[in-house]
């Protein structure tokens, strides 16, 4: 009787479930994201097209439209450059962008849950329409949930490691001018940070930051934001629309 439960357990592979399920979760993202995305139905749709217009700005510094949801646009920009314009090259960055924000996702559930409701959630999260729709669009939509997600998981790390941590400050700095580039990503941010200062454990996380490193952190914020202010001076409208 144990040899033939054994042999149950392996032959099911029970012990293996978690790995087998994450296995069969990167696949259900894969194929959602890139089924058919050659031939999606409708061609390039005209906010896609306004969003290419955009992005073939980069760099000018008399049209600053493109300084809203920069890092996808500079993307977009180098891509088109690199391979001509088409719908997988429209849609690319949003691909990524959108892989990349569900592998965040599903790296901040196992911080919180289980793996078996860390699987569902991620599971339910993957098949969602918005998150579906906004990751196989060649707009910029997906980079507010990209933004955040990231914003999130390095804060989860930041508070889950006591050593080390310096490199998930430089990732949490990255995520909040991320969000400052991002339409309503400045609201996400101030709940974030209002919930920061709440939190006592933050609070003494924060006050723990040597000098020079604070200073490292603030001159990486100066440097990723003077794009975003050198806008703010000459073209407020833009930010502001």
């Amino acid at each position: 009787m144990p040899f033939q439960s054994s042999w149950l357990t392996q032959a099911t592979l029970y012990k293996y479930r978690y790995i087998v399920g994450y296995a069969l979760l990167f696949v259900l993202l894969t194929f959602v994201l890139t089924i058919d995305i050659r031939t999606l139905p409708g061609g390039i749709n005209e906010r896609e097209m306004a969003t290419a217009v955009t992005s073939s700005q980069v760099g000018s510094l008399t049209t600053l439209e493109w300084i809203v949801n920069a890092p996808f646009h500079a993307f977009q920009f180098a891509l088109i450059w690199l391979f001509g314009l088409s719908k997988l090259t429209l849609v690319l960055p949003s691909l990524v962008f959108g892989a990349a924000t569900m592998v965040l996702f599903i790296l901040t559930m196992q911080h919180w849950f289980k793996p078996n409701v860390a699987i569902i959630t991620s599971i339910v999260a993957v098949t969602n329409v918005a998150f579906v729709t906004m990751a196989r669009s060649g707009t910029a939509d997906i980079m507010f949930s990209f933004w955040t997600i990231l914003l999130l998981f390095a804060s989860v790390k930041l508070l889950m490691e006591y050593e080390k941590s310096f490199g998930w400050k430089v990732l949490i700095t990255v995520a909040a001018a991320g969000l400052l580039y991002t339409p309503f990503g400045i609201y996400t941010l101030g709940a974030f940070a209002i919930s920061g200062m709440l939190h006592p454990h933050i609070r003494s996380r924060i006050r723990k930051i040597k000098r020079r490193r604070l200073l490292i952190l603030a001159a990486l914020a100066a440097v990723l934001l003077l794009p975003l202010g050198y806008a703010l001076v000459r073209q407020p409208s833009v930010i502001a629309s």
